[in-house]
């Protein structure tokens, strides 16, 4: 203790996967009085022993989207007495990705994945109501703040249209995680002074979501990525894979990291 400068906090988040632990722990108050936070993610694709630890986005925002066509029931053989909610449906599906290629400036990356799509109940019958489901992702808060209200226009126009209504569901869960320059800087000045240059590794920023992003809203931080992959012991699998497993070979590394950082951003002054 006499060699830190300060208080050290252990954050132990729960619900990660949902995307609701870290707010809840900002509502119970977990970051009052921090003022730097460093986190860890194991990473497959990443050799095992490696971390990648540098400023700027590193993991996309993640919303979900539900959107609901309808149209009118009608039957097969007469198409012009219905409401074909399947046709406004598949035109919305496409004129969505217009605003990643049309929208959205070339440089700012930007998903919008439909992945989910239900409606229909018999072959020979116009459907009178679909269902779409999906996700958007970016890099930057501007980005995500303009996605949401031109899906709103392309789906009201496109169903239009088709004589359709269309109408959407749109659920913020994580902002994007941008790791804050003076504390990547300096936890990247850490990982050196343990190990050198033996475990930098690289991985280019990734479109998948991170809760952290909003502890890293309410206190400068990073996130490191500590590869997990090798191929011998079977712990290249991706996340969220049935067979996925860890490297625990690596898990010093990053409680060394931890530890040293803590000691180098409160000693910094020194």
């Amino acid at each position: 203790k006499h060699e830190i400068s300060g208080t050290v906090k252990f954050v132990f988040q729960p619900a990660e996967e949902i995307g609701l632990g870290a707010l809840k722990m900002l509502e119970a108050g977990v970051m009052e009085g921090v003022d730097a936070i460093l986190g860890i993610h194991l990473w497959p694709d990443l050799p095992s022993g490696k971390v990648s630890l540098v400023p700027g986005p590193r993991m996309a925002s993640a919303d979900k989207l539900k959107i609901t066509v309808r149209g009118k029931t009608g039957h097969g053989s007469m198409p012009h007495q219905g409401i074909d909610a399947i046709l406004a449906a598949a035109a919305i599906i496409m004129n969505l990705q217009s605003i990643s290629s049309r929208e959205i400036a070339p440089l700012e990356p930007a998903v919008i994945t439909i992945g989910k799509l239900a409606g229909g109940t018999s072959w020979n019958i116009t459907c009178d109501e679909v269902t779409l489901e999906g996700t958007t992702r970016c890099f930057s808060h501007e980005v995500r703040k303009e996605i949401p209200q031109a899906i709103e226009r392309i789906i009201k126009n496109t169903s239009a249209s088709f004589r359709a209504q269309a109408n959407m569901e749109y659920i913020p869960i994580a902002p994007p995680l941008i790791n804050d320059t003076l504390i990547a800087t300096i936890a990247a000045a850490s990982l050196q002074k343990l190990y050198g240059d033996n475990t930098t590794g690289v991985i280019e920023k990734v479109m998948g979501g991170e809760d952290f992003a909003f502890l890293c809203e309410k206190t400068p931080g990073a996130m490191a990525f500590i590869g997990i992959g090798n191929k011998e012991k079977k712990t290249d699998y991706p996340l969220h894979n049935e067979k996925f497993n860890i490297d625990e070979d690596v898990l010093p590394i990053g409680a060394a990291l931890h530890a040293q950082f803590a000691l180098d951003f409160l000693n910094r002054s020194k």
